[in-house]
């Protein structure tokens, strides 16, 4: 099921993938993979409120979820909490160290803010 959602995910079509993750969620519940690409979805759509929920609840689900950190820290820089951003970065070196994807994906992020 979710490599037909990321095959959407990855053609840009985040308003299906939304849907079917939505499905999914009702399927699956308490999956925080199934969450995090809730989050993505919804960030890209601009839905910051929902996305930021959907984040908190993957990383409730899986507090050491790579992605979800990552894109929770992106989510941050988009909505100018910068320091929640860095927050997310030096919980993702504590996880993989300084050059896992989504540790140097959220430094470019953040930049030199």
């Amino acid at each position: 099921e979710l490599t037909k959602i990321r095959t959407l995910i990855a053609a840009k079509n985040f308003s299906a993938a939304l849907s079917a993750l939505k499905v999914a969620d009702k399927d699956f519940p308490n999956n925080a993979d199934i969450n995090n690409l809730l989050g993505y979805s919804a960030r890209n759509l601009k839905q910051y409120k929902p996305a930021a929920t959907y984040y908190a609840k993957a990383l409730k689900i899986d507090p050491k979820h790579l992605g979800a950190l990552e894109y929770q820290g992106e989510l941050f820089m988009l909505t100018k909490k910068t320091s929640d951003a860095k927050k997310n970065l030096a919980k993702l070196k504590s996880l993989c160290g300084v050059s896992c994807e989504e540790y140097l994906d959220l430094k470019k992020a953040i930049g030199n803010k």
